[in-house]
């Protein structure tokens, strides 16, 4: 059910970014399970290809998408709005650097010619909503992987300036100067709508980095962080679980319908909050998906 606030008033609850695998509960069952808990829309993020049992290497990573794109399928049978967001993620990126031996450019050729090349296409044919998880590595690795990369991160805002659709990005936790390096980039490739810029998993000091650049972005759906971002002043956040549907790692980070539960704790404690909660799952995502709910 919906979060409750009085007998005339409920919250839709909205995930802006979450993963599901065949090899876990699948996107049908987390989405109806998340519909029973208010769900109206989910963002649901692709994986590497080794979370669906597919071999790490670049056509695995094509492979995975295709899957994901059925994943997606199934998720709106479950009767939620979802966005279908697929891309190469950079952990996966500096896997494949590790093991080119010095061939760099290759991995970064290929990706470019034929992965961004199928991801464009998907954007045209209304298969895919947006793309992502595409940015730089959160922990230390070798020069050659940050540079592949910010390489694949331009050609993914290439992308989005020209096809349209969202941009998920995966990135260190630098604070201010995280969200400039972005900015530069939106500047330089003159993307016009830079709302379709998502910093994904933010910290909410971060956040508000974002926000105040015109970028969106998305923080872990607890109460406390969501309450924290209100006190921060970061209106253009958007709430995800994170959840990697992995079997062998239950509800991490969390699971979609856990941000109803949140939400509905923080209201229970303050209704001031209601404004704030209303703005995070229902205003930003239309504003940056183009979505209403039901």
């Amino acid at each position: 059910m919906e979060v409750t606030i009085s007998m005339r008033v409920t919250v839709p609850i909205a995930d802006a970014h979450a993963h599901a695998s065949p090899s876990g509960l699948g996107a049908f069952r987390i989405s109806e399970k998340f519909s029973k808990h208010g769900g109206w829309f989910i963002a649901l993020v692709s994986l590497p290809p080794q979370h669906y049992g597919l071999p790490q290497t670049l056509e695995g990573a094509v492979k995975a998408i295709e899957l994901h794109v059925r994943q997606c399928d199934e998720a709106r049978k479950a009767g939620i709005k979802v966005a279908c967001i697929a891309g190469v993620h950079p952990a996966f990126i500096d896997h494949l650097i590790k093991r080119s031996r010095g061939d760099t450019s290759n991995v970064v050729s290929f990706v470019r010619e034929n992965i961004m090349r199928i991801l464009a296409m998907m954007i045209d044919e209304g298969k895919l909503q947006g793309i992502g998880e595409f940015g730089r590595p959160h922990y230390k690795s070798i020069p050659e992987s940050f540079a592949a990369n910010d390489a694949l991160l331009l050609a993914a805002l290439e992308i989005v300036r020209d096809h349209g659709g969202v941009l998920h990005l995966h990135l260190e936790q630098g604070g201010q100067i995280t969200v400039e390096s972005v900015e530069t980039m939106v500047n330089l490739l003159g993307v016009q709508n830079t709302r379709s810029v998502i910093l994904h998993h933010s910290s909410t000091g971060m956040a508000l980095h974002a926000c105040e650049k015109g970028l969106s972005t998305t923080v872990v759906g607890r109460g406390e962080v969501l309450a924290q971002a209100k006190r921060l002043g970061a209106l253009c956040v958007e709430a995800e679980s994170d959840y990697i549907d992995d079997p062998k790692r239950p509800g991490v980070v969390m699971y979609p319908w856990e941000i109803a539960k949140a939400v509905s704790q923080l209201l229970s404690t303050d209704i001031g909050f209601l404004e704030f909660i209303h703005k995070v799952m229902i205003d930003n995502i239309s504003k940056v998906y183009g979505v209403e709910p039901p």
